[in-house]
């Protein structure tokens, strides 16, 4: 019995290590920055919360948090092979945009220093055109998965991923509580860690001029950023 107790103590042990201590970030940390020379930043409403508003002007086309606070030059760096779990919930006024093949982001897992593209985002896209085309839009390795978009909801979110250059990566997320995505590919491009951010890319108006919109806003009520 003696045996079984200590046996016993170890698991329990372990257990509560692997557990989760709290989020590694979350909006209303002291460790914070928004990129400099674009549109703006952030407004904070309250501690856990930001509020963004991006107006076209020459050259304008983000305005974007960037956390910092683990070492990186001015960003978050994830580590390639560890999981990653983000919980967040947007309200979005971010305008429906008529405009043909129009794309804009709100939260994307960015490649450091290598100049490429992200490979895994969570944006709003009109591929189609018109009114009724706009849906918000999930890319990563494994492909792009779409979702209904409603102007002005609140619309909660979960997004995992396993951090990998290859297709040993993993996405999965849900939006208001249902898993809409799940699968395997890599999740950033280049170099050996990437960076995370969020706020609205309004790259349209500047590359493809496709966009109608001349202005955009979204909250992020919290962001919290885990790892287990």
């Amino acid at each position: 019995m003696h045996l079984l107790a200590i046996l016993l103590g170890l698991v329990q042990s372990q257990e509560t290590a692997a557990s989760p201590t709290g989020p590694l970030w979350q909006i209303g940390d002291p460790s914070i920055t928004a990129n400099t020379g674009q549109c703006g930043v952030a407004t904070y409403p309250t501690a856990a919360s930001a509020n963004f508003l991006l107006v076209k002007a020459a050259g304008c086309m983000r305005n974007q948090l960037n956390p910092i606070g683990n070492g990186g030059s001015g960003v978050y760096l994830l580590n390639a092979g560890q999981t990653y779990t983000w919980n967040f919930q947007t309200v979005t006024h971010m305008g429906i945009d008529s405009g043909k093949f129009t794309q804009r982001l709100v939260w994307q897992i960015h490649d450091y220093a290598c100049g490429l593209s992200p490979v895994t985002v969570l944006g709003i896209q009109n591929l189609a055109g018109g009114a009724n085309g706009q849906t918000w839009y999930l890319q990563s390795g494994n492909g792009t998965e779409t979702l209904p978009y409603v102007e002005g909801a609140t619309d909660t979110w979960k997004i995992t991923a396993l951090i990998s250059l290859t297709g040993t990566g993993k996405i999965r997320a849900w939006h208001n509580g249902v898993q809409f995505a799940s699968g395997s590919g890599k999740t950033f491009s280049c170099g050996a860690k990437p960076w995370f951010n969020f706020g609205p890319y309004m790259w349209n108006w500047t590359n493809g001029a496709t966009s109608t919109l001349t202005q955009v806003g979204i909250l992020f009520k919290y962001m919290q950023m885990t790892s287990p």
